[in-house]
């Protein structure tokens, strides 16, 4: 017994020795698939090794085949220790009493030793292969050495494992296999050549009939199971592998490199849907020019993508249709606006119903000019973004601020904008910035959610319940509802299904030059992101997003909500009584009104005074005030309160109207109700510059009742100059910067901007 035990230990010691100089080693490559959400497969991906090896789990695997495995490769695997015993001795003997090997004794865990490392069949290798069994045995338990046996079996060329040639010989997940074709799987790796599947059916066929008969004389299956084995015709045909989305399943393989099976968000039927309308739909706009379009479509509630087409053709070679669209940056054109007018309200700059100039404005050196070069003078907040007019735009920017509005599309991760932010100024709501498909589509999507940003995820199993606001709900509301009116002229007229429209908030864009046209819309549901163009940057005239881009917005919003009604906007979102002519609170000589959305303190109470009450002379001629008002010889009218910036837009346009009466010259106290605005440099804004070269426009729109004005820089006398006359300033350090302007009137304006040289 001593002896014995001295035996086992040396045995033992040895092993552990063999351990350590030969490790067990398991580095096995496996090909990738990508399935949609409900277990479709999309798409499937060669490992390094150019075969189609794919890993499952014992669960993903038909339990008929498995039954079929263990009884024809080893019954007794749960059993054993990584070798069989007996099978060994039997093998011995039979092999001696013929001469030759004809009886095996390879269990399945050793059969997967072998499995991992392919060698000539010799003695000395046939005991490093019942080693590396031992060492399997170890580590792994049983149900996964017999994962990696199914994964790694061969079954011809390059097709290895049960989940390969399921799909591409039976067009099935392993999952779904019948008995008969359990049955008929579990004999070809045995002779992969002789029973070359996809070949050899016959030979297939008749193998799996004849281990059928041997079944049911042994009782191993249920006989009924059996008997429909049996009758059952084994066909296998090789299939082209699925390559669908192929730009979503190539992004997601790149950033899941450690992962064999990716289960994304995708649904299939969806997609493919929608891979169809799109691809037709760009077909019949080929003879305008136009060659590519991409569209990405999310749920908003999670944020999952459920469609993803980076081009209409992944295998347009012709016009880059490899390019994936929805990564891609490039100008948004006026897609963005709609987030100008959202802070304007959030800080109670405008309201829907507040009246904007739509005049020639000069910011320094920048003039905006709108899409059609035409001006409307004065034109409400809503109607400005219905028609999408930029001159407003930019207004409502330089109000709200051009940092504010760049922090915001940065928290939104607009990446390319962020990176570029020190060199972005107010023609960034214009499409003066580049932006993906996906960017805009977050940032549809967070408006969707009154303002609150979620992620978009690819992975089933990364959806993310986290969030953040961005935006004020209120005037996200406000916003959509503006977004959702259908008298706007970026509606295609051309379109054929518009009474099946579904109720949804969208927004067009066209790039300057016309190179990109955009559509982006939102439901309750789903915010879809649309992009039409060519990728090679060719421009075509006839590209818009409305006549290009919304067509398809449109089919495919039919598709996903046919007939969908929801109303946006919250009821108890409050309106107020506000003037047609200025948007303001009335005063008491406003007669026509009008209801407006506000958000309570927030909005502006400022009350309206385009009518305002006035002494003049009998002959109403010359204007008084209280402290020139004269004892006797004076009445009082209503007189029209323009603006000073909108005087000269009147004239230069032969608009007529009333000029103010001018006051008097004797007056003490002469006195504007428009102190000077400010218009260049920016308010808030950082400038770089060259100190050698560079210098900064000082600018003002000054009341028609000023002859001149004074400049002044931190608060030191700059100099006076006439009403009409441009000044420059010539930076001597840079830092926070604070400009005064002061008409001869006494009113004074003030603002502050940041230098920084380079």
């Amino acid at each position: 017994m001593k002896k014995l035990l001295k035996i086992l230990g040396a045995f033992c010691i040895l092993i552990v020795i063999l351990n350590f100089v030969f490790p067990l080693q398991l580095e096995i490559d496996y090909s990738k698939i990508v399935y949609d959400r409900n277990g479709e497969v999309l798409a499937t991906f060669l490992n390094k090794e150019d075969k189609w090896r794919f890993e499952s789990e014992l669960g993903e695997i038909s339990q008929n085949l498995i039954d079929a495995v263990l009884e024809k490769e080893d019954k007794y695997f749960y059993y054993h220790p990584g070798f069989n015993p007996v099978s060994i001795a039997r093998a011995v003997v039979q092999n001696t009493i013929n001469g030759e090997v004809v009886s095996g004794a390879s269990t399945i865990t050793m059969q997967v030793a072998r499995l991992l490392a392919p060698k000539e069949r010799t003695i000395w290798n046939k005991i490093r292969e019942l080693f590396t069994a031992l060492q399997l045995e170890v580590y792994y338990s049983k149900n996964e050495i017999l994962e990696l046996y199914l994964n790694l079996i061969p079954f011809g060329s390059n097709i290895e494992g049960v989940k390969a040639v399921s799909i591409f010989y039976l067009n099935k997940l392993p999952k779904s296999l019948s008995l008969s074709e359990s049955i008929a799987l579990s004999l070809i790796p045995n002779n992969p050549n002789h029973f070359k599947i996809g070949k050899y059916n016959g030979r297939i066929n008749n193998k799996k009939n004849s281990q059928i008969k041997y079944y049911l004389e042994n009782k191993t299956f249920p006989n009924n199971l059996l008997y429909d084995a049996l009758n059952e015709v084994f066909h296998s045909e090789r299939i082209d592998r699925p390559n669908l989305a192929l730009h979503f399943s190539t992004r997601i393989i790149s950033n899941n490199r450690n992962r064999t099976n990716i289960n994304s968000t995708i649904d299939l039927n969806t997609q493919s849907k929608i891979e169809t309308i799109t691809k037709s739909y760009i077909k019949g706009l080929n003879s305008l020019g136009i060659y590519n379009a991409s569209v990405i479509v999310a749920n908003n509630i999670t944020g999952e993508v459920i469609a993803y087409l980076g081009s209409n053709d992944f295998y347009d070679n012709q016009h880059e249709g490899q390019v994936d669209g929805i990564k891609s940056i490039r100008s948004p054109g006026s897609t963005l606006k709609p987030i100008v007018y959202l802070l304007a309200m959030d800080k109670g700059i405008a309201t829907p119903k507040t009246i904007l100039h739509d005049i020639p404005l000069q910011y320094g050196n920048y003039s905006p000019q709108n899409f059609d070069q035409n001006f409307r003078g004065l034109i409400s907040a809503e109607h400005a973004l219905a028609q999408s007019l930029n001159v407003p735009a930019v207004y409502l920017l330089n109000e709200v601020g051009i940092d504010n509005f760049i922090q915001k599309l940065i928290e939104l991760d607009f990446e390319s904008i962020s990176k570029n932010k020190t060199e972005l100024g107010l023609s960034t709501v214009l499409g003066g910035c580049g932006v993906s498909l996906e960017e805009l589509t977050r940032l549809y999507m967070t408006l969707a959610n009154n303002g609150e940003m979620r992620p978009i995820v690819f992975l089933k199993d990364s959806i993310k319940s986290e969030s953040k606001i961005i935006f004020n709900k209120e005037a996200t509301m406000i916003t959509k509802e503006l977004l959702s009116k259908l008298q706007r002229p970026d509606y295609p007229t051309n379109y054929q299904s518009a009474i099946r429209l579904p109720r949804i908030s969208w927004k067009t864009g066209t790039s300057y030059g016309r190179k990109d046209a955009w559509s982006i819309g939102f439901t309750d549901r789903y915010t879809v992101g649309v992009w039409a163009g060519n990728f090679d940057n060719k421009s075509v005239a006839s590209l818009t997003g409305a006549s290009v881009a919304t067509p398809l917005l449109f089919e495919i919003f039919n598709l996903l909500q046919p007939y969908n009604s929801q109303y946006y906007l919250d009821s108890t979102l409050p309106k107020r009584k506000v003037c047609t002519v200025s948007g303001l609170v009335p005063n008491q000589h406003c007669t026509e009104l009008i209801s407006d959305y506000y958000i309570p303190f927030k909005s502006s109470n400022i009350k309206c005074n385009h009518i305002k009450e006035i002494y003049v002379t009998i002959d109403e001629k010359t204007e008084y005030c209280t402290d020139c008002l004269p004892p006797t010889g004076f009445k009082t009218i209503l007189v029209e309160n323009i603006d000073p910036i909108l005087i000269d837009y009147y004239n230069d346009n032969n608009i007529i109207f009333k000029n103010p009466i001018k006051h008097n010259n004797k007056c003490a106290r002469l006195n504007s109700n428009y102190p000077p605005k400010i218009i260049s440099p920016l308010v808030n804004q950082t400038y770089f510059i060259d100190p050698k070269s560079d210098k900064i426009l000082l600018s003002a729109v000054i009341s028609q009742h000023a002859d001149e004005c004074s400049w002044f820089i931190n608060d030191e006398y700059f100099r006076t100059c006439k009403t009409d006359e441009q000044v420059y300033y010539v930076p001597k350090q840079q830092g926070p910067v604070k400009v005064s302007c002061t008409d001869n009137l006494g009113n004074t304006s003030t603002m502050k901007f940041t230098l920084e040289f380079y």
